[in-house]
């Protein structure tokens, strides 16, 4: 029975993964961490049962942007590139 208590409890702990989550946690496919897939099964389960997701405020934590990841990679590249070590600077 899915309820918007456990969505709380799934928001709570959303990513957690040391130590294991359990279904109580929000694991509701026990894969070792609390995940949209767990959302998933939740939302299934919740809505099948008559409810409604109207006005409910899901905010999942804030993940950056693909783009803003490899502008990060190529700044470390560039940088480990530019401080090797034994490297003369003339």
């Amino acid at each position: 029975m899915a309820t918007l208590d456990d969505l709380q409890i799934l928001l709570d702990n959303y990513f957690i993964t040391d130590p294991t989550p359990n279904k109580s946690q929000g694991n509701f496919n026990f894969d070792n961490t609390v995940n949209v897939k767990d959302f998933l099964i939740w939302r299934t389960e919740f809505i099948n049962m008559g409810g409604s997701l109207e006005g409910v405020n899901i905010s999942l934590p804030n993940l950056p942007e693909p783009s803003s990841v490899v502008l990060l990679a190529i700044g470390l590249v560039a940088l480990m590139r530019h401080h090797r070590p034994g490297r003369v600077v003339a």
